[in-house]
């Protein structure tokens, strides 16, 4: 890969300068383009809270199946987002852990609520944890101060969170509540009845919500709450959290063996029920989406767009001063 597109620059470098400077720069517009397209895709990462073993979070990339990384922060792991390159995870001690996705630990106590720390989502610079109290408590997500320790309150047994829109979603004991996700106030206190959630997840139009009770995952109408099918997928043990990666619905079955299993998020067949085994009982997931990067040449110590950019913007220098001492 790196042969062909250094080879393809060299070409382009080359061509240019023989080329009129319009003609130029639409040439290497569109070599720039091509270049940035077929640059390779980093897949999303699947974080995971983690129960049992060593507790913390881990991360798994999502194409491969395969274990990326590692961490032991925090006890028994139960919810865990990230921001960037920041990872917050919490346990039953209610502590929120910060950390850094190559796993160093940055702040082992950067939120203590008085709450037990069940579960966690993000939104921007604010982070919302819920707990055992009752209480959805707002943070701000770069320095830990508390925004509004009790946003939300008057729950009976908060699990689940996740940040969808302007629409904060809850899962309580005996459904799921929909609040503004931006002032606290309620928008739907009943949006779901239909069981006791611990996982949450949303894809398009629709919420998926996992039925611990019944080792089920339903669907809802993510406008109305109203159930499209509440046994989409059937026969997964123990459910836990959920996570949606483009049409793949990630469910964590924290039963024996402790898999991630995959499902299409449009049908409910099974992809693989048992695509990731956990080292620990696997709780809250979170996708961390994709990116893409250019093209690396060790040797050259810079990407093939910068190569082409910065040889261009040399001849163009020459040929100018060429044309001023003329």
């Amino acid at each position: 890969m790196k042969t062909t597109i250094f080879a393809k620059c060299l070409a382009a470098v080359l061509a240019a300068a023989r080329m009129p400077q319009v003609v130029r720069s639409i040439s290497v517009a569109a070599l720039l383009v091509s270049l940035s397209a077929s640059s390779p895709a980093i897949a999303a990462s699947l974080y995971v809270g983690c129960q049992g073993g060593t507790g913390g979070w881990q991360q798994w990339d999502t194409q491969t199946g395969q274990l990326v990384l590692g961490s032991s922060i925090g006890g028994i792991g139960l919810s865990v987002v990230t921001s960037g390159s920041l990872v917050y995870n919490t346990d039953l001690s209610g502590i929120i852990r910060l950390s850094s996705t190559d796993g160093s630990l940055i702040n082992q106590n950067f939120i203590t609520p008085s709450n037990s720390g069940y579960g966690l989502a993000i939104s921007g610079n604010v982070l919302y944890s819920v707990g055992g109290n009752g209480l959805v408590s707002s943070w701000d997500a770069t320095t830990g101060a508390s925004i509004n320790a009790s946003f939300i309150s008057g729950l009976n047994s908060p699990y689940a969170m996740l940040v969808s829109g302007n629409s904060l979603f809850v899962g309580d004991a005996g459904g799921i509540s929909q609040w503004d996700a931006a002032t606290g106030q309620v928008i739907n206190r009943s949006f779901m009845t239909a069981f006791s959630p611990i996982g949450i997840a949303v894809s398009g139009n629709r919420l998926f919500a996992s039925n611990y009770g019944s080792d089920a995952v339903g669907v809802f109408d993510l406008a109305t709450g109203s159930v499209i099918d509440a046994n989409f997928i059937t026969g997964v043990p123990t459910p836990k959290g959920l996570a949606v990666d483009g049409s793949t619905l990630y469910v964590a079955s924290c039963d024996t063996g402790s898999y991630i299993g995959t499902y299409d998020v449009n049908t409910g067949a099974a992809i693989n029920s048992q695509y990731m085994q956990i080292y620990g009982s696997p709780s809250g997931l979170f996708i961390a989406p994709p990116s893409s990067v250019p093209e690396i040449d060790p040797a050259m110590g810079g990407s093939a767009l910068s190569l082409v950019a910065g040889v261009l913007a040399m001849i163009e220098q020459r040929r100018r001063r060429a044309t001023l001492v003329a």
